[in-house]
């Protein structure tokens, strides 16, 4: 409440006016998750990238594919880099769909936004 307050200069006054603790602590979550989420994204970035770039190299390998944990009919090394990418990007395209939930709350006694 004190570091929110003080950021809000002469209006740091009032912010508790109405305020519940939750308020604050929700939205400092939010932020927190925030952050986090572009870590993380910003390493699955990287981790793509050096996926497309062993994929090129290694395309062509062919290896035993497995199913069930057992051998199967054989594959491509290139193929399943290929889906590790396909399914790192779908995470990333994840990461980026949940920072649109993510914002700050100050509704007052309840929610009802009463002071």
């Amino acid at each position: 409440m004190r570091a929110l307050a003080d950021a809000c200069g002469p209006s740091g006054a009032y912010v508790h006016l109405g305020a519940t603790s939750y308020d604050i602590v929700d939205t400092a979550n939010s932020l927190q998750l925030r952050e986090a989420i572009e870590i993380i994204e910003k390493k699955l970035k990287c981790l793509m990238k050096i996926l497309q770039e062993k994929n090129y190299a290694v395309q062509n390998t062919v290896m035993m594919g497995r199913t069930h944990g057992q051998h199967a009919l054989p594959i491509t090394l290139g193929f399943k880099l290929a889906v590790w990418t396909s399914e790192v990007s779908r995470h990333i395209d994840r990461l980026e769909a949940a920072k649109n939930v993510f914002s700050g709350q100050d509704e007052g006694a309840v929610g009802t936004q009463q002071a």
